[in-house]
């Protein structure tokens, strides 16, 4: 190996070199054992990625170089070296990202993110020298696949700027493929760093109902009822009388309730969805929604925020078979989401106590959730 650097360094057969370098740096002991020659290599690599012929195999050795070893990734992220500030300048302002240059770059930044005592460092770097700005041009619907873990660690951890923002925003309307669990749920993750906003509550609830992922619709329905703002609770209203999706059902109630905090707010959601819709008929769309996942009933946030004695009323009388079969639902799945089951727990004391229940479903709310 020390013949390879040697070669580089002297700028002698500098692509066999590199190519070899890299074959000899997927040995985890030759990667601590190249850390001193970084210092003088790196500028060598610097002048490599102005040369086309030479740009992806600098790439590869980087990224052999810093994997699993946060001893070249802490040399990586010295704000005080003048030779790794000018190579993250030349990745970030002057380095063209065809697709096999951007595939080693996205390559390259997710070893910062692996196997890793030091991440936040890392990312608080990174960020720091606005990478992810470089990032967001060369993301298509289908590189997302190789870059968007990094990007959520790297926004998770910073405070976002206006140009994460603006990106954040934009993502909504990537068409990536967000069918596969692991992948849709990092697309979901970064959604979440958004702020509340009408139109991206209405976005993600299109792409909740072609999505074939039970996991990732999941976490759409959440994400959706998480960014929804004040103009969604009409959207909200519409469309929970127009869908079959019972996901897609599920986000809207909880936005619904969601927008009820006090007397007033309380009043102002009963009158508008009686006005848009009614509020028994509110109610038979609820209760004759078919439910198909237990997450979805963390939608019953709806009732317990929105329920009155006359509503009360209406459910006890007319859906005694759905309250025991929700009742069901949670108790079998009770160990698992105790949080959706502390919700009905709450539901039927405030269900309760607004309306006499007969005994059978007393009993079997009991048994269901109650008894341990």
């Amino acid at each position: 190996m020390d013949e390879l650097i040697n070669n580089i360094k002297s700028s002698t057969d500098v692509l066999p070199s590199l190519t070899k370098l890299g074959d000899e740096l997927r040995d985890e002991s030759n990667r601590d054992k190249i850390t001193q020659d970084l210092p003088t290599l790196i500028p060598h690599f610097n002048t490599f990625l102005h040369q086309k012929e030479l740009i992806l195999q600098t790439l590869r050795v980087m990224v052999n170089i810093l994997a699993k070893n946060d001893t070249n990734r802490d040399f990586m992220t010295d704000d005080t070296n003048p030779s790794v500030n000018s190579f993250w300048s030349i990745i970030k302002n002057e380095l063209e990202f065809d697709d096999d240059v951007a595939k080693f770059v996205y390559i390259m930044f997710s070893q910062f993110i692996y196997e890793t005592e030091h991440k936040e460092r890392y990312m608080k770097y990174l960020h720091s020298i606005k990478i992810q700005e470089k990032l967001y041009t060369s993301i298509t619907d289908e590189s997302f696949e190789d870059i968007g873990e990094f990007l959520y660690q790297l926004l998770s951890t910073n405070e976002i700027t206006d140009n994460d923002k603006s990106f954040l925003k934009d993502l909504v309307d990537l068409n990536n493929d967000i069918n596969e669990d692991d992948i849709g749920s990092i697309y979901v993750d970064l959604l979440e760093l958004n702020s509340p906003q009408n139109i991206i509550f209405e976005k993600i609830l299109t792409k909740i109902v072609p999505c074939e992922s039970s996991l990732v619709k999941r976490k759409l329905m959440c994400a959706a009822s998480e960014l929804a703002d004040d103009d969604s609770l009409t959207v909200a209203i519409d469309t929970i009388s127009n869908t079959s999706d019972g996901y897609v059902f599920a986000a809207s109630a909880i936005v619904i309730g969601n927008g009820i905090s006090d007397r007033n707010s309380y009043e102002k959601v009963l009158k508008l969805a009686d006005e848009q819709l009614g509020v028994m008929e509110l109610v038979k769309l609820y209760f004759n929604n078919k439910i198909t996942d237990v997450v979805q009933l963390q939608s019953i946030h709806l009732w317990i925020n929105l329920i009155n004695k006359e509503i009360a009323e209406e459910i006890v009388s007319r859906y005694d078979d759905d309250l025991k079969k929700f009742a069901k639902i949670i108790g079998d799945n009770g160990q698992y989401f105790p949080e959706i089951k502390d919700l009905f727990k709450k539901f039927y004391v405030k269900l309760i106590k607004l309306t006499p229940l007969p005994i059978d479903l007393v009993e079997y709310v009991k048994k269901s959730l109650f008894d341990e």
